[in-house]
């Protein structure tokens, strides 16, 4: 028997694996091509290792930003493994595919792509419904191993293992409390943005008044005209999110981000933004009005490149200036920065002084 025929695939290019406990088919099918594969998937939890077999002549893109291993959605301890078995980790930051393409392994044992919604994580191994193409089609193994080795140029040199060591200290962070470590070792990717929503559980409805232990400064000075996919987004979540009830505090906010790729805002779902009301131009002066921070529930990206960022605000007791953030920044001895996250304690707490709530 070749190995295409093992795969199911017979006289046929292509074949659909979905349901729930996908990786129970999957696992085996990749267990000889343990040296052979070439990967992207996003999050890799905790149980990552024993969904996948990885090792040297191997290579794994996944997301090991800090916003992801805080919410616990990649576990640098899976990727520990990996590279001291010589494999080699990249890191790409908005990284939301799963694709894993195993090279040929002599003659019968052709190449083949698996292409879907499963990330290496318990819930995606034991409790959600998923979905996956297999196929080895060669047109398909070309376009997909050419993306893979541009997302290997785009991440850079691998991770070492020093550098996913102290990601380790910052796992898990941002995760819920009172929830045991094998119910979110995926939370960041169990659900889409409107199933984490606010409004299923206590800890949920309260989104917008947890601490953040990241804050984002954002200018929010262009003005435009959305499409009917944004309106539409926009218009549901407020919807889940109770927004659009008449007696809410609170407000759904979409701001646009019109960068290239990889210059673009390090934005996630989950991590909080602070926007700040710019000119048009993008000029802020000391009147300028500052928003209280919310997390970001939903990243929409269009066809023609742009990203719409949905933040859920809730409203203040205090209005804030620039002023009073550029104030708060010189008890620290320095300036405010827009774009860059602060992950830093003493700017968190001078940032949230400024809003009593928090």
């Amino acid at each position: 028997m070749t190995d295409t025929a093992s795969l199911g695939l017979e006289d046929r290019t292509a074949r659909v694996i979905a349901g729930q406990r996908v990786w129970d088919e999957l696992t085996p099918l990749l267990a000889s091509r343990s040296c052979t594969l070439l990967a992207a998937i996003a999050y890799v939890g905790s149980h990552g290792g024993e969904l996948i077999k990885l090792e040297r002549g191997s290579s794994v893109i996944v997301d090991a930003s800090v916003s992801a291993v805080r919410a616990g959605s990649t576990d640098p301890s899976v990727l520990a493994e990996w590279i001291g078995a010589g494999v080699g980790v990249y890191s790409l930051e908005g990284l939301h595919a799963k694709m894993i393409l195993a090279e040929s392994a002599g003659g019968s044992r052709p190449a083949f792509l698996i292409i879907g919604s499963a990330n290496l994580s318990g819930s995606s191994a034991a409790r959600l419904t998923e979905s996956v193409i297999l196929t080895d089609s060669r047109d398909c193994l070309d376009e997909a191993r050419s993306e893979l080795l541009a997302w290997k140029i785009r991440a850079g040199k691998p991770l070492t293992l020093e550098e996913v060591r102290a990601l380790g200290e910052h796992y898990g962070a941002d995760r819920s409390p009172g929830r045991k470590r094998s119910e979110q070792d995926d939370t960041h990717d169990a659900a889409t943005p409107s199933e984490e929503l606010p409004g299923s559980t206590p800890e949920a409805s309260s989104a917008s008044r947890q601490r953040p232990t990241q804050l984002l400064l954002v200018r929010l000075g262009e003005e435009f005209d959305p499409p009917s996919e944004v309106i539409y987004h926009r218009d549901r979540l407020s919807s889940e999110l109770g927004c659009d009830d008449a007696d809410s505090d609170s407000v759904l906010f979409v701001f646009r981000d019109q960068s290239e790729p990889e210059w673009r805002l390090p934005l996630s779902q989950g991590a909080y933004v602070i926007g700040v009301d710019a000119s048009a131009s993008g000029r802020v002066t000391k009147q300028t009005e500052v928003a209280p921070p919310g997390p970001v529930v939903y990243l929409y990206d269009d066809d023609d490149g742009g990203r719409y960022c949905y933040l859920h605000l809730t409203e203040s007791s205090r209005d804030v200036t620039w002023a009073d953030v550029t104030a708060a920044f010189e008890s620290l001895g320095e300036k405010p920065e827009f774009d860059r996250n602060y992950f830093r304690k003493s700017a968190v707490d001078a940032l949230l002084s400024l809003w009593p709530e928090y």
